[in-house]
């Protein structure tokens, strides 16, 4: 089986350099942007909030969309070969293409015309990844990466292939909403009524990232919700979110332990009394709501060896547990320090202020108008 699949790559890279000629022949259309995602099939997050106020500030702004979601099965793998034709037409025609992954076409098959903006669909990252691990391709020929602050500078230079002043701290367009006070409270009052069992409960949110990586395998430290329950006060309610790749993984259910798989992030965090995870990025833009965090980590020497971090565990403001026995002291303890998150915040999390959109859709208008 790997060995069609490394014969498939081969012939797929080998028929986009041919059309690669092809693409470079049709002129650069100065006033397209086009959004590139392979994780969503829906118009959401970053994506429809950059495209909503540059339609808003220019008319004449062509926006284009590739929005796609593939199985890994023989059919995935066709339909991913279409798409790269597709790919590689419309990208080297944009005078601007927005990505929130990483991207072989891009990274193999880009003209010097092309400006190519990655916003990332997190908001910073405790784990290495990008060039940093293992993987099927270099990343590389990106113009400029977006980022929640300055510090990111460094990390996101090596994880993306670009120098770190191409590493812009503009912030993350989704997390705006987190800064107004109204949508808060209309999720939160949305939650309550999908939800009626976390009014006035202790609500624990548990959202773990995966281990492993796609080369090799995904895996998940399983935590056992229901003893964990079992050991925490009657008013908590858990409500847990795996990674998208492993959504189809249930950790347990019953009343007070509720799998939100399909329940918007930002939505989740107005009901969460306290957020539990390990080595995801959700820290970043949950630091923004001034609350209690808690990091499970029961596998972290080996997870630092084999995976590696980006930043130790010990600046973000949150008890480290690394056996049950902790986690349970830990979420029955419900006392944390504002000043600690606010000053985490303040390094990592600077510019997810309510602003992002606006100063995204500026550059980006001010790179067409150039």
């Amino acid at each position: 089986d790997k060995d069609i699949l490394k014969i498939a790559k081969i012939i797929l890279h080998m028929i986009l350099k041919v059309l690669y000629v092809f693409a470079c022949l049709q002129p650069v259309k100065k006033q397209r942007v086009t959004f590139i995602t392979l994780t969503s099939k829906n118009l959401n997050g970053d994506f429809a909030l950059i495209s909503k106020y540059l339609r808003r500030k220019d008319s004449t702004v062509e926006l284009r969309y590739i929005l796609t979601k593939f199985q890994k099965s023989i059919i995935g793998d066709l339909q991913y070969f279409f798409n790269c034709l597709h790919q590689i037409f419309l990208v080297n025609s944009s005078h601007v293409v927005i990505l929130n992954d990483n991207n072989y076409v891009i990274s193999n098959f880009k003209r010097k015309d092309v400006k190519v903006i990655q916003i990332w669909h997190a908001c910073g990252a405790v784990k290495r990844f990008g060039n940093e691990i293992n993987r099927q391709y270099p990343i590389k020929n990106y113009d400029y990466v977006f980022s929640g602050s300055e510090a990111w500078g460094r990390i996101y230079s090596r994880s993306f292939g670009v120098n770190e002043d191409q590493v812009l701290p503009l912030g993350i367009a989704r997390t705006d909403v987190l800064s107004n006070g109204k949508w808060l409270a209309e999720a939160s009052e949305k939650l309550r009524e999908k939800y009626p069992v976390v009014t006035n409960k202790y609500v624990i949110l548990y959202v773990p990232t995966f281990r492993g990586n796609i080369i090799d395998g995904l895996g998940y430290e399983d935590l056992k919700l229901e003893r964990l329950l079992s050991a925490l006060p009657d008013d908590v309610v858990i409500l847990y979110r795996m990674h998208p790749l492993l959504k189809k993984v249930s950790l347990g259910e019953n009343d007070r332990i509720i799998n939100v798989a399909d329940d918007n992030l930002n939505e989740l965090y107005t009901v969460a009394d306290c957020l539990v995870t390990d080595y995801s990025s959700v820290v970043f833009d949950f630091s923004v709501m001034n609350k209690k965090m808690v990091l499970y980590v029961p596998d972290l020497e080996e997870y630092e060896r084999e995976r590696g971090l980006n930043i130790s565990l010990d600046e973000i403001p949150a008890e480290i547990c690394i056996n049950q026995e902790m986690l349970v002291g830990a979420l029955k303890n419900r006392s944390y320090s504002v000043e600690k998150i606010a000053v985490f915040r303040q390094k990592y999390a600077k510019y997810l202020d309510g602003q992002s959109t606006k100063r995204i859709g500026d550059f980006i208008l001010n790179i067409i108008q150039k």
